[in-house]
């Protein structure tokens, strides 16, 4: 077995809960990360399984259990599009800012092999956001935002006061800027 430790991140979610037994039938020590919002007993009790009630967003607790795991598998994310829109900001905060921290953290704590599966909108996107997608600096997550609050397509962005495209998710002038002159140069 190359890698005998295991942290999963979500683990308590759609797949980590089919994910994980099979981790410890295959001989593995796992550590789960999840907030355990489907219910405390979705995982199996076993000597080998240690499971940690916590946010992928803490960076303390993450410095804290990361070091000693060979491998992390990251499943932890609000898992698509419908949900993602209850609550963007929330969605973002889990499925883009905290992943960077993730990283980083996993690569300093000597973690060999980092694996991003995901059961989240990964495989594609909305039509209706594709022209927004294509847009240099808006991306999947800016796209939705965007579409949210009303700039459907370029049309949209062009007629758009920079002042009030800047104030959107608090992307910033600078951004707000490269995405008004980027939208002239889309296809």
């Amino acid at each position: 077995m190359q890698f005998s430790n295991i942290f999963v991140t979500g683990g308590g979610g759609y797949v980590g809960a089919v994910l994980v037994p099979r981790l410890l039938k295959e001989g593995y020590r796992v550590t789960v990360l999840d907030l355990m919002i489907y219910g405390e007993y979705v995982l199996p009790t076993h000597p080998r399984l240690r499971v940690v009630k916590g946010d992928i967003r803490n960076p303390t607790l993450l410095e804290e259990i990361v070091p000693g795991h060979d491998a992390l598998i990251h499943l932890a994310c609000i898992s698509n599009d419908p949900s993602f829109e209850l609550n963007p900001d929330l969605g973002k905060s889990i499925n883009m800012d905290a992943f960077r921290p993730l990283v980083e953290i996993s690569r300093r704590s000597g973690v060999a092999r980092f694996i991003y599966a995901s059961s989240s909108s990964v495989y594609g996107i909305k039509h209706e956001l594709i022209d927004l997608v294509r847009i240099r600096n808006v991306g999947r997550v800016r796209a939705r935002i965007l579409y949210k609050n009303g700039y459907k397509n370029r049309t949209a962005l062009k007629k758009a006061p920079l002042e009030k495209l800047a104030e959107i998710d608090k992307i910033g002038m600078t951004i707000a800027k490269s995405i008004k002159s980027q939208v002239e140069k889309v296809r």
